[in-house]
């Protein structure tokens, strides 16, 4: 919308201005000046944007990585822009290495496996063994109780009855024998026994006597002492015999759960090498690359920061290729976008949703439109040897439709300028018109008695103009280059300002963190506050003085106001000597804005109107 908004304002002020036009081309009055080129300051469109370059990718991109640990080597791949389906094989990774080991591999595994069930057996027979031990050690301790009962309650009462009754009968037998005799001594004294039959009663009685004291002495060992110690020995047996019991259980388990450790030890050992043989079997299978969706096989040569250069070896056959290294990208081709970085002191003014305009390597007469789809919200860290750069990541999606898309092919360099904003009606001079000379800004207007230098307030610039607020009005000539062709007035100028305004450099870098503009020598800014500046290499030709201040801003890392040491970039090194007029040993941004400005005044692309003096 900005862009098309634009070039109506431009038709109509170009037939606005129609009837001045040759005005504006006639020569200038005064043949001592028909060398100068001029142009005129007129109000009309103000476009500002941000111009980038970035490279062509898909919006829906299938990457395929080397899954293959370690490093291997690609044995084929199809040629790139080779059109493959699913499923198709598109890249062969050597595999002879990895299918040696797997051989080896399936060999311990099969050990392995043999040791797991041999161990699962004598897992088994520990098991029975526990159980026959078990129920010996439980029946033994069963028979020691049934023999405490059986003492207590029956072998010893037996006893103790027997010994008892004959206890009672010997007492009969010795009272009966006691009477006997007592019967016979009365018989021997009336002479109707002899004494020799008393005797034989004595005796009987004495025998019964001692016959009631043994069985007295027999029960009394029974009950006092034999009953104790049976009793304490079956007791103890069948103590005994618990522990036991105890001790089986114990063991059982112990051996139990050595054979079951020495079990899963096993087959943990088996999992393990059964795991590494898969392993290796998957990443035989890793070696061969199909596609996972149909497309044209491009080759991951280029790196994420879409800058040409290379993540690692080139993708081709022979080449090396490290584990989730990209190999080749199957991109959409009907939906594509530009990667792009920015450096960061043109991010403020870039955010999703604004136009572009994109043109692409070898696509010169065809010119696409895009939207900013994403900008990444933390910068990239610069690599060697700008380790201090900060860039920022954005996307810029293509929404031409798919035909016109079609044309474009993943890779390629674009160029995409971002439509920030656009104002008509602005007051503006070409851009190299204006020279900065210590923090101030210069025109040279040619009237008719001659060039006229003007100190002048600008606003916002871009790759072709500049704004101007105040000093020069609309329709006056300007003089183009204004440092080639006053060089010695400048030069004065710059001796009168430049302490001054390298203090004042200083002192607003220390405030503000980067300068708003140029400092002397330098061209008109493209300001702090205009998108307009590029990031350096991606400068326009003869590059604006906004450009020289925010790269030395960038560069100049305590902000003392010059470059020293480390901060000087290593593509100037080598010319310090050159570059550092004062022999201060360090760069300030006067002298470094004069370095870049040696190659010429001005550039970047004139104006139609733009005229020579005397032409």
């Amino acid at each position: 919308m900005l862009l098309a908004a634009g070039l109506v304002a431009a038709i109509a002020i170009a037939l606005f201005a129609g009837p001045r036009l040759w005005e504006r081309l006639s020569p200038s009055k005064g043949d001592g000046y028909a060398h100068l080129l001029t142009d005129v300051a007129y109000r009309g469109p103000f476009l500002l944007t941000v111009n980038i370059q970035g490279n062509l990718d898909s919006q829906k991109n299938a990457t395929v990585d080397s899954n293959v640990q370690g490093t291997t080597t690609i044995i084929s791949i199809v040629p790139e822009g080779t059109w493959v389906e699913e499923g198709e094989t598109v890249c062969v990774l050597d595999s002879s290495t990895l299918q040696d080991n797997a051989d080896q591999q399936e060999i311990v595994v099969t050990n392995a496996d043999a040791a797991k069930v041999t161990s699962e057996q004598e897992l088994e027979v520990q098991i029975t063994q526990n159980k026959s031990d078990i129920a010996a050690a439980e029946l033994q301790l069963e028979l020691a109780i049934l023999d405490l009962e059986k003492y207590e309650k029956g072998e010893y009462k037996k006893l103790l009855s027997e010994l008892a009754g004959n206890l009672s009968l010997a007492r009969e037998e010795a009272v009966q024998a006691d009477e006997t005799h007592a019967f016979n001594k009365q018989q021997v004294k009336k002479g109707n026994i002899s004494q020799k039959e008393l005797e034989a009663s004595r005796i009987q009685k004495e025998k019964f006597e001692l016959a009631v004291s043994k069985a007295e002495e027999e029960l009394k060992v029974l009950v006092d002492y034999d009953r104790k110690r049976n009793m304490a020995e079956l007791t103890a047996n069948a103590k005994e015999y618990g522990l036991e019991l105890e001790r089986a259980r114990l063991k059982a388990k112990a051996a139990e759960v050595q054979a079951r450790q020495s079990y899963e030890a096993a087959e943990k050992s088996a999992e393990l090498e059964r795991s590494k043989w898969e392993k290796l079997l998957q990443q035989i299978e890793n070696c061969t690359l199909k596609a996972p969706q149909p497309g044209e096989v491009v080759y991951a040569n280029l790196s994420s920061r879409g800058r040409g250069r290379s993540d690692g070896p080139a993708i081709e056959e022979g080449a090396s290729v490290q584990e989730r290294q990209a190999i080749f990208n199957l991109p959409d081709i009907s939906r594509m976008k530009v990667d792009a970085r920015i450096h960061e002191s043109l991010i403020a003014n870039i955010r999703a949703g604004l136009p572009a305009k994109i043109e692409v390597a070898g696509k010169n007469d065809t010119t696409f439109r895009g939207e900013v789809a994403h900008v990444s919200a933390v910068p990239m860290t610069g690599s060697w040897p700008n380790y201090d750069l900060r860039e920022y990541q954005i996307s810029v999606n293509i929404t031409d439709d798919p035909e016109k898309v079609g044309q474009l092919k993943p890779g390629l360099t674009a160029q995409v300028e971002i439509f920030v904003d656009s104002r008509d009606g602005v007051l503006q001079v070409p851009v190299q018109a204006v020279v900065g000379v210590a923090g101030k800004y210069f025109a040279f207007v040619l009237k008719p008695d001659g060039p006229e230098r003007r100190e002048v307030k600008i606003g916002e610039s871009n790759d072709t103009a500049v704004e101007i607020i105040d000093g020069v009005a609309e329709g006056e000539p300007v003089i183009l280059n204004p440092r080639t062709n006053f060089a010695e007035e400048i030069a004065e100028l710059l001796s009168q300002l430049g302490a001054e305004s390298s203090q004042k450099d200083a002192s607003e870098n220390q405030t503000d963190g980067a300068a708003n503009g140029p400092t002397s020598g330098s061209g008109p800014p493209s300001a702090g506050k205009s998108p307009s500046a590029r990031s350096e290499g991606d400068r326009p030709k003869g590059g604006g003085p906004g450009n020289v201040a925010q790269v030395f801003t960038s560069l100049d890392a305590d902000k003392d106001g010059k470059l020293s040491g480390d901060e000087i970039p290593a593509q100037m090194q080598d010319r310090v000597s050159s570059i550092d007029t004062d022999g201060d040993g360090a760069i300030s941004r006067a002298e470094m804005n004069t370095a870049m400005q040696r190659g010429g005044g001005g550039g970047g692309r004139r104006r139609p109107g733009a005229n020579g003096a005397g032409s």
